[in-house]
């Protein structure tokens, strides 16, 4: 009984952290620039600090560089650490982690990574409510042009194992929200063809659709192909990878349905939101800085390509500074017509996912490969998969050290079996690198199933 009581207590508590930071995101990115730098100064000295005093890797990274916390005022000043790419989480491991606190306090989660890299990162409950409330800019936008702030219907495409879902769960158990300002929420598998999709989805009536760009894209090629009345949604937001530029433009401009895309990860929830006046993503600078970066590791200024690095002010489990997140982009000069005062990147380059195909022409998204390695961190630090017939994929693994990989055949052969039938050959091959794309990244997925016999690229 006491324990429950205390608990109660605990969650009343949360909630209220929670109102506080949610308080002002709506008008925060319309503040000054520099309320905006103070914010993000305040966050990077205590995070620093936090770093240097509590996480091995960091400790021993500025002492080997003769770096003090106080060295490192602004975000540019980042470029001093080492820089970390998504192939190194599962390598640090613990190193990571702040020292003296077992990772079971934390809350978890894995990622099959988009870049070929699965990985696992740990939120400690200060640090998500942080991030959830930092993301409720981006869902403003959205329920703007949906007319209504809360209560709306929402059809959310995502894999069972996805972030969308985690993040919901784990925050209504951590705190209260009102059940009137709950968004009513239905998820659709990303594993689905969008054709079987359309029915329960007409039911539905959705005021908003979210999802992967190229599923949400897919759908509306199905809905606009059918020729069919169908209950149209009145704003669609999509993350993950892009959506194709045509039917981007048949929805905004043939359908005239806003279209906002957020740009997040696993690492940081959510770095950026478009406002659909301006060109790029709105930054959230303040918890997830980032720089643009030449090969050599040097901040480059707006207008100029190159590899972006984030850093993670608010998170207190796995600390994430100057972390390589895999993608290209470029910082946009000049301010947005919308009048919020956060730096904004262009469009991401190179996040299209390609499509599993299936028996009878149907279409599975390429996520449901992705997911098959989501709890395979510990032993695969890179894949690559690439679909030869459809029911035969050749895997190329880079596995970690000492992994027994007979009994990781087994598993890989059998979680694809699982998911794409009995019938389903896999041929894996393990080797020491992977090639990379020209923007450095590991293509995780292809399919050459109609597509001649071409390398995968």
């Amino acid at each position: 009984m006491r324990a429950r009581f205390l608990e109660r207590v605990l969650r009343v508590a949360r909630s209220a952290v929670f109102l506080r930071h949610l308080a002002g995101q709506t008008r925060f990115p319309f503040r000054p620039w520099k309320v905006v730098e103070r914010v993000q100064a305040a966050r990077l000295a205590a995070t620093v600090r936090f770093a240097y005093d509590h996480v091995p890797y960091y400790r021993s990274a500025m002492d080997g560089l003769g770096l003090r916390p106080r060295d490192i005022r602004t975000v540019d000043d980042l470029a001093v650490l080492p820089a970390v790419d998504a192939a190194e989480i599962p390598e640090l491991g613990d190193a990571l982690l702040p020292g003296g606190k077992p990772a079971e306090e934390w809350s978890r989660l894995r990622s099959g990574g988009s870049m070929g890299a699965p990985k696992t990162v740990y939120l400690d409950t200060p640090g998500l409510i942080v991030g959830i409330a930092v993301r409720e800019r981006a869902r403003i936008v959205a329920a703007r042009a949906i007319g209504k702030r809360t209560g709306y219907r929402e059809a959310l495409f995502a894999p069972a194992e996805g972030i969308y879902q985690w993040v919901e769960e784990h925050m209504y158990d951590i705190a209260w929200a009102p059940r009137r300002m709950r968004v009513q929420r239905r998820y659709f598998s990303l594993y689905d063809d969008p054709r079987t999709t359309l029915p329960e989805l007409a039911a539905l009536g959705a005021h908003h659709f979210h999802g992967y760009g190229s599923h949400i894209g897919r759908l509306f090629q199905v809905i606009l192909e059918s020729g069919e009345p169908f209950p149209l949604p009145r704003a669609v937001t999509y993350s993950s990878d892009e959506m194709p530029d045509g039917i981007r433009r048949a929805i905004v401009e043939d359908l005239g349905i806003p279209v906002f895309s957020i740009y997040g990860a696993v690492e940081a929830l959510t770095i950026g939101f478009t406002c659909g006046e301006g060109e790029g993503f709105h930054l959230n600078a303040d918890a997830y800085p980032i720089r643009v970066v030449d090969d050599a590791g040097r901040t480059l200024p707006p207008g100029e390509t190159g590899s972006i690095m984030v850093s993670n002010l608010v998170s207190r489990g796995t600390m994430l500074l100057n972390y390589r997140i895999g993608d290209l982009g470029r910082l946009v000069p000049g301010s947005c017509p919308c009048g919020r005062t956060l730096p904004r990147l262009a469009a991401l380059q190179g996040r299209n996912d390609e499509w599993v195909a299936r028996a009878g022409g149907a279409r599975m998204h390429a996520q449901a490969v992705r997911t098959l390695f989501t709890h395979e961190d510990e032993r695969v630090w890179r894949y690559q998969v690439v679909q030869e017939e459809v029911d035969r994929f050749r895997i190329t693994i880079v596995p970690a050290v000492g992994v027994d990989q007979e009994a990781l055949t087994r598993n890989i052969t059998e979680l694809f079996r699982r998911r794409f039938g009995p019938q389903t050959e896999v041929e894996l091959d393990f080797v020491s690198e992977i090639q990379q794309t020209s923007g450095g990244k590991v293509r995780p997925f292809h399919c050459r199933v109609g597509k001649g016999n071409g390398a995968a690229s």
